[in-house]
């Protein structure tokens, strides 16, 4: 709720000088920053933990909960990964709810959108520097096999 009404910016997110947007220019209803909340604050994990054990008696939750678990756990590390690794940073909780997290350390005088350009001009130049990476690495393994350029 924090989030909606404050503009994608939470008290973390202040101090760190970044706020959450739409993924595609579109304006954030409440639906996807509680969907967002669902996955990032763990609630999700918690409302099931809640579940199995009004539903299920003692011996059926010991025998299912640590699969519940290990699948959570899964996907957080999953989420970690994502943000490590893909260009635009967005976890699987942004994925799935359609955000993306963006900095307001240069966004005095800047729209969101011209902030989103901005990082897909650099998404764009990093993997253009991978493609090079990668051709290179394909011409060095080349010459190594030949014997180098003759």
């Amino acid at each position: 709720i924090l989030c909606y009404f404050c503009n994608g910016i939470t008290l973390g997110k202040y101090l760190l000088k970044m706020r959450i947007v739409g993924n595609k220019d579109k304006k954030l209803n409440m639906g996807n920053y509680l969907l967002r909340s669902l996955f990032v604050n763990l609630i999700l994990s918690n409302l099931m933990s809640i579940l199995l054990v009004s539903a299920l008696d003692k011996d059926s939750f010991i025998k299912i909960y640590p699969t519940v678990s290990n699948t959570l756990t899964l996907f957080l590390l999953a989420t970690l990964i994502f943000m490590m690794y893909r260009n635009d940073g967005r976890g699987l909780h942004d994925m799935i709810s359609g955000t993306i997290v963006v900095s307001t350390k240069n966004m005095e005088n800047k729209s969101v959108s011209e902030v989103k350009e901005e990082v897909v001009e650099a998404k764009v130049i990093e993997e253009k520097k991978t493609v090079k990476k990668k051709n290179s690495n394909t011409k060095n393994k080349k010459s190594k096999k030949t014997g180098g350029n003759k």
